[in-house]
């Protein structure tokens, strides 16, 4: 048997993390779009995390006032991901996506990258 990951390695390729800034108005958005941009979005200003944004929780308010899609990001947003370090172990990310659709890692002080649910669901035997 294999013993369980202790580290998540992260993809090898790069992906920029812009995510939105606060004064940005909601995103409005009718194109194909990848699943894990669409359930979660970091809010970041200054390359700290200062918000997010929730699909199910931005439809249904928008639902309910249409006007919000013109208001700033700001207004809309829920708190923050939680975050790890890029180093910590694959169970502190997995233990925090019990109560978080992602988790944001955090390097050098600053976010550069995010996990999802579904991004856990394709690592390995070996956290790869």
């Amino acid at each position: 048997m294999t013993p369980p990951p202790t580290r998540l390695t992260l993809r090898k390729e790069r992906v920029a993390l812009a995510g939105l800034k606060p004064s940005y108005k909601v995103p409005y958005y009718t194109g194909p779009c990848p699943i894990r941009v669409l359930l979660a979005i970091p809010v970041l200003e200054d390359g700290k995390s200062v918000g997010s944004l929730r699909e199910n929780h931005l439809l249904s308010k928008v639902f309910n006032d249409r006007d919000l899609l013109e208001v700033p990001v700001s207004k809309v947003m829920d708190k923050s991901f939680p975050t790890v370090d890029v180093d910590d172990d694959v169970n502190v990310v997995s233990r925090k996506l019990r109560t978080s659709p992602a988790v944001l890692i955090e390097e050098y002080g600053r976010i550069s990258g995010i996990i999802t649910r579904h991004d856990l669901l394709d690592v390995d035997d070996n956290g790869n």
